[in-house]
Parts: C-alpha cells; structure tokens; sequence
C-alpha cells in the first residue's frame, strides 16, 4: 500500500542544475552501478559530473551506499523504502520513465532549496580566507582558532567533500586578504599574527602546494580591501597599520612582484568592500574611518592611478558586503551605522548615474555576514550576527527583478565571520566561522 512520497525539486546554488529528492523510497530497474561507503555528497557529484548520463542515484543511508541509474535504464518503478533517498537531475525524463511502466504517480511534487553538511576542515577556523583554485578545489588559509593565530591551509575538494592539509603560509595570517591570480597562483596579503600587522605577501603555488614570499606591501595593513583589476594586477586599499586607519592604497604587479603606491582614497578605510566594473573602475563604500563609520563612496580609476568621489550612500555602514548585481548595478547589504544599530538595509548604486537608492529590506539585520553574486544575477547573504551579538543560520537572497528579498532554508550551524565562496560547479560553499564565542570546523554546501 503506498502512503504520499513528497517529490523535493531542490535548485542548485539558486541557478543552473537542478536536483531533485524523493525521500524514503527506492528506484527499482535495471542498468544500474552500485557504490559503497560514498558520502551523499560524493554520490551526487558524480551524478553532476556525468553530464546527464546517471539520471538518478538510491543513496541509503545506513550503509552510505548509492546505486547509481543511467539514461538508459529500464522498468524503472518507484517503492517506498525507510532510510533511503531518491535523488535525480532530471524530473521531466524520470516521470516520463515512471510514466511508461504506470498509470498512477504515487507522489506529488514541491519545491525546496537545501543546504548539506560536507567534510569538516581539519581546524576549526574564523576571520580565515576562501579562494577557488583553477580546478576546482577550494584552498582556505589562516585565520584564528580559541585564540591561536594560525598559518596552516588545507584543501577542499568537492568531489570527494573531504580536506586535504596542503604546505603552511610562512607567517600566522588573521583578517588578510587573499586573490586568485590570473596563473592560477594565489596571493596572500597583510594580516594581523597576533601581536602584529603585516606588510608581508606570499604566493601559494597550487602545483606544488608550496607557499613562498613574493615583495613586501610598502604598508602593513589587515581589514583592507583587494581586487583583481582587468589589467591582472592586484589592488589593496585602506586597513589599519598597527598605528592607524589608513587611506593609502597600491598595485601589485605579478610579472614582477613589486608593491607600488598609487592614488590615496578620500579618508581612511577599515573593512572597506569593493566591486568592479567592466570598465575597470573600482567602487569602494562605508567603512570604519578611525573615527566614525561612513557613508561615502568613491571609485578608483585604473588608468589614472586616481579617486573620484561618487555618491553617498544613504546609511553609514561598516561591516557590510559590495556586491555586482545586474546591469553594472552594485547591492550594498546591512554593517552597523554610527548609532551601534546593526542594519537590514539595502541599497543600489547605480553606476550610470552615481546614484545609491534605497531598496528592499532583508528580514533581518546583520553584521559580519557574507555575500555572492550568482550567475543569474541575484545575491545571496549568508550568516553573520544580529543586535543580541548572535551568531545567524539564516540566509536569504535579493531578487534585482522584484526588489525584494527572499528567506531561504536556514544552514545547518549558525555562523560568523565565516568564508563562502561559489564553486565551478555553481555549488555555494560555507566554511568554518564563530559561533556565539565558539570557533567551528563545519562546512555545508548548498543545492
């Protein structure tokens, strides 16, 4: 007798593919492969990776087991079965084949998003960095863990979901800045090593795993800002020195490893965010000034080596994300403001015009949360904290169509101060983070 089976449609990273879940029930048919002691995780991206030709996976869960089924499988019918999940790529042809071998569907459809705890890191970590390497893997570095300030990096690789320990920077790095070069190298800059700040940069080399110092910052600085101009120079901006809260900003030229000084911005910046143009131009916004939080914004002319003021925004805001929306239009998402209230604010600068205009409010404020821009031209945050200094598990993504904003599942550990990062794959990553005065080690990804 078969009771309701609820078909979950889950959306992968918002856009692109998408998975679906039947939960507690089996495909039973032939032409298929059988997996042992595979993590849900693995199990599904190898069905991702096979471009269609594994339609749908078993995954059972007391025995982390996944039998795989390709296209071309017959007599597929549905049964109800505890412990196990039905997960697919394709809806329309598994109700086609469902279709030819029965009248009656015995499940109704839905639709859910759905973050999955993935392999823990090997250290629990915060105020780490995140970087995508050329395949694929995710490299995070440093950060601080129960008070250690910490130089050891470790390997994601989301094939497998698991962390590799990879070669240790050469200095304890905390609140540094990190790039993806043009080579597939990975710059590291400044950083606070517990008692320092660091003027300090080093490249880490993905084919030997190796880190080795490259040219000093002619400024020591951590909470700065960093971008990767379309020239593939590397610019960093603002921060504080160990002394002061700095304006001074400067190119890194990977030809040469060599820090130059170029144009300083208007006033000081700490944790200034940035997005880039397609022109090249870079918006810097809010920040902590050493004195106040500000409202103001400026752009930074590659080709002059200048700053322009633009307009303000109409919050101050420290502790917010920059992010490039659509149309050369930058999202601009919570911080706290001069009166200590933490912001559910949101605001677009239009690059055409100058112009920052208020827009929908997220359901809730947050500081220390982290924000991507996915493919389809929405934005998603992740975490942070809120006005009772509460680490968030919540997650809700802005829509440029609507204006609006919509919550989505929460996570699966409430987080701050966290990475996330957007696989090749369109995968959102999450990774470590504190967690009311606890440092973590989980990551979850989400589909």
């Amino acid at each position: 007798m078969w009771r309701l089976v609820i078909l979950l449609t889950i959306v992968l990273s918002v856009d692109c593919v998408v998975i679906g879940r039947i939960q507690d029930a089996q495909l039973i048919g032939d032409d298929n492969e059988v997996w042992f002691n595979q993590t849900r995780e693995q199990c599904i991206c190898e069905m991702v990776k096979s471009n269609g030709l594994i339609l749908a996976l078993n995954y059972f869960v007391t025995n982390q087991t996944c039998q795989f089924f390709s296209l071309n499988a017959t007599n597929i019918r549905l049964e109800f079965f505890m412990n196990c999940l039905v997960i697919y790529v394709n809806q329309s042809t598994l109700l086609n084949m469902f279709q030819s071998t029965t009248s009656t569907l015995p499940f109704t459809t839905t639709t859910q998003t759905e973050w999955i705890r993935t392999g823990d890191m090997t250290v629990p970590r915060s105020s780490h960095s995140a970087s995508v390497l050329s395949n694929g893997q995710v490299l995070v570095a440093g950060g601080t863990s129960h008070g250690v300030y910490l130089s050891n990096a470790e390997l994601y690789d989301p094939s497998t979901g698991l962390w590799t320990p990879t070669g240790s920077m050469n200095v304890a790095r905390s609140v540094h800045r990190t790039v993806v070069l043009s080579n597939g190298n990975v710059l590291a800059t400044g950083g606070y090593t517990g008692t320092n700040c660091l003027s300090s940069a080093e490249l880490y080399d993905a084919s030997t795993g190796t880190w080795t110092y490259t040219g000093n910052m002619n400024v020591a600085r951590h909470g700065h800002g960093i971008t990767l101009l379309l020239n593939g120079k590397v610019f960093v901006f603002g921060g504080f020195t160990g002394s002061v809260y700095t304006n001074t900003a400067e190119l890194y030229d990977p030809a040469s490893g060599i820090w130059t000084n170029t144009g300083s911005m208007s006033v000081a910046r700490y944790f200034p965010p940035a997005s880039i143009f397609s022109n090249g131009k870079v918006l810097v916004s809010g920040g902590y000034t050493g004195s106040i939080y500000t409202n103001t914004a400026e752009l930074y002319n590659p080709t002059t080596g200048t700053w322009t003021s633009t307009g303000s925004m109409n919050f101050a805001r420290y502790g917010h994300t920059l992010s490039m929306s659509s149309n050369e239009t930058v999202l601009v998402v919570g911080g706290i403001d001069n009166s200590g209230y933490y912001e559910s604010t949101a605001e677009l600068y239009s690059s055409s015009t100058g112009i920052w205009i208020v827009t929908g409010s997220m359901s809730i404020t947050r500081f220390g949360h982290k924000a991507l821009e996915l493919t389809n031209g929405k934005v998603i945050v992740i975490g942070g904290r809120n006005n009772i200094y509460s680490a968030l598990n919540s997650a809700e993504v802005y829509s440029p169509s609507t204006s609006n904003w919509k919550t989505i599942e929460n996570l699966t550990v409430a987080r701050m101060y966290h990475s996330a990062c957007l696989l090749s794959n369109g995968i959102i990553h999450v990774s470590g983070g504190q967690l009311n005065g606890d440092y973590t080690n989980t990551v979850e990804v989400h589909y």
